[in-house]
């Protein structure tokens, strides 16, 4: 985690100065998407069980920077609801789901659009509260993140894949009432998804998908280990901007 806190300082300031570094010519894709996930929860490594679903909203920004490099970021949020019968979470009365990340790329360019590798900072979790407890019961991962990407064209339809996993990340379980204090544990992240994208005559790329993500925890002193796992279809648009 000292690693992670040392590069995230960096690629934060690298984002927020890229607007002003980077010349006119360079562009900036922005998307906005619709991400409606069921949420699966695996206890102690027994069966992976729906626990919630999860209205996502997706915010996507990427910027060109000089010399073919990079900067992106990426954030999910969404509140629970539906929660799973006969499972731990049965009782939840209301929550909220959060993934984001901030990314430094390497950039490629292809004959058909471009690829890149990357690595950068992400943080996912959840929060749910249950009945006689005020404050959310959560379950977070942190850490650094590294992975690829790829953008392929044709005409006005486009392709999109990406992948990426943890390094070194830790996760932390907080659950007032049960746990005076958070706990933290080793964990682990990964991530995979790809769309198909069609170009309005406007410039707008509307683009459909799916995507998965999943962190793990350890067992600790007072909670067992659990693996959570967002999936589910998407849909968005997205728009390249000078």
């Amino acid at each position: 985690m000292r690693l992670a806190r040392i590069l995230i300082v960096p690629l934060i300031a690298v984002a927020l100065v890229a607007a002003t570094a980077v010349p006119a010519a360079a562009q900036t894709w922005v998307s906005l998407r619709y991400w409606p996930v069921n949420h699966f929860t695996a206890l102690s490594g027994g069966a992976s069980l729906r626990t919630w679903d999860a209205a996502m909203i997706s915010i996507g920004l990427r910027r060109d920077l000089p010399n073919s490099w990079g900067v992106s970021f990426n954030g999910d949020f969404g509140s629970q609801t539906n929660y799973g019968a006969g499972t731990t979470w049965a009782a939840g009365t209301s929550g909220n789901d959060s993934l984001w990340n901030v990314n430094l790329h390497r950039n490629f360019p292809t004959a058909t659009g471009a690829f890149s590798v990357f690595l950068g900072y992400e943080s996912a979790g959840w929060g749910t509260v249950f009945p006689g407890v005020v404050a959310q019961q959560t379950g977070r991962y942190s850490g650094i993140r590294a992975g690829a990407d790829l953008r392929h064209m044709s005409g006005p339809w486009s392709i999109m894949a990406w992948g990426a996993f943890g390094i070194g990340g830790t996760t932390t379980w907080n659950w007032p009432g049960v746990s005076p204090t958070a706990e933290g544990t080793p964990g682990t992240f990964s991530e995979f998804g790809a769309t198909v994208g069609f170009t309005t005559a406007g410039g707008w790329t509307i683009d459909a998908g799916y995507r998965q993500a999943t962190f793990t925890g350890g067992a600790t002193a007072t909670f067992v280990a659990q693996n959570h796992r967002w999936q589910g279809w998407l849909l968005g648009v997205s728009r390249s901007l000078p």
